[in-house]
């Protein structure tokens, strides 16, 4: 069973990421409920929703340490 967005609502975690199905919703917390986000506040240079799935697949590939260094490199 997956956690819904409310269970974190309740604690009031400022930045949700989901990966599901090869793709990452960002979800930010604001005024008690989630609002989907197409950037991080934490990262605003960066392309997470494209990075952090591409990196994913990557690692299917070749491996989570290869797979993190190349996104090292990259970032």
């Amino acid at each position: 069973m997956k956690t819904t967005l409310d269970a974190y609502e309740a604690i009031g975690v400022p930045e949700l990421w989901v990966y599901d199905s090869g793709n990452l919703s960002i979800y930010l917390f604001r005024n008690g409920k989630y609002i989907k986000s197409n950037t991080s506040p934490n990262f605003e240079d960066i392309t997470i929703t494209q990075i952090i799935p591409a990196a994913v697949e990557r690692s299917w590939q070749v491996g989570s340490f290869q797979a993190l260094e190349e996104l090292e490199a990259m970032i």
